[in-house]
């Protein structure tokens, strides 16, 4: 009796052993996999065919001045009154669109403004996307000064209710220190083709202060001079 239970422990022992065996053998190919599948990994980011796949997703293209325009949507409505757009160093803009609809009341449909390079950029294209431009990086440096907006950064658009139509011939007047760079008079009606009213977009071709008062802001020699008229001299003996 006694050789029959001890060849029973045997047997208990044999296959508790085998079962930590299969377990070790199962947790080291596990670990084996891991090792293999991290080797794989390591080896494909090293592999030149992904770098140059990476890099041909996007790219850098350089743009001489004059031959790179892109447009940007106007998102805030251009009926609400003058809007200022954001400046785009080694841009400026060259074109204003602006849309309306509606049968009896004039609804805004959006608008764009075009701007061209005005110096040497490079631009970063998406090859999954080559249409979808970013603007690009001018080689100067941009510095943005606190109080003064310098030659092209002080973009406005004005609209004209009244004074022109979209039938005869109108005048726009243009401030000091700026110049007309866009126009758009779009229509809306169903039955009849109604003016929506004149927007203008202009830029500033000197630089003006930016704490001056109004939409247009005055130009900086003015500034200086009124300041200077406004000073007070004391002359010693």
């Amino acid at each position: 009796m006694k050789d029959k239970g001890f060849m029973v422990d045997l047997a208990i022992l044999g296959a508790c052993l085998a079962v930590c065996v299969v377990i070790w053998a199962s947790e080291g190919g596990e670990k084996e996999e891991s090792l293999y599948q991290n080797e794989i990994v390591d080896e494909y980011q090293d592999d030149p065919y992904i770098e140059d796949l990476y890099q041909d997703i996007e790219k850098e293209q350089v743009f001489a001045p004059r031959t790179h325009y892109i447009y940007e949507p106007i998102s805030e409505d251009v009926f609400d009154g003058p809007q200022v757009y954001e400046y785009h160093p080694g841009y400026e803009p060259v074109a204003l669109d602006v849309s309306t609809y509606g049968k009896s009341f004039r609804h805004y449909g959006g608008g764009a403004i075009l701007y061209v390079n005005t110096e040497e950029v490079v631009v970063h294209i998406n090859s999954l996307n080559p249409d979808d431009h970013e603007f690009g990086v001018p080689y100067s440096v941009f510095e943005e000064n606190s109080d003064i907006y310098d030659v092209g950064e002080h973009i406005v658009s004005v609209i004209y209710e009244e004074s022109l139509s979209g039938y005869d011939n109108g005048v726009i007047s243009v401030p000091d220190g700026y110049k007309i760079v866009g126009f758009a008079n779009p229509t809306y009606g169903e039955a009849f083709r109604n003016s929506s009213g004149t927007i203008v977009l202009f830029v500033n071709t000197v630089p003006v202060s930016k704490y001056s008062e109004g939409t247009f802001k005055t130009p900086i020699a003015d500034v200086v001079q009124k300041n200077l008229n406004n000073t007070e001299y004391v002359f010693l003996n």
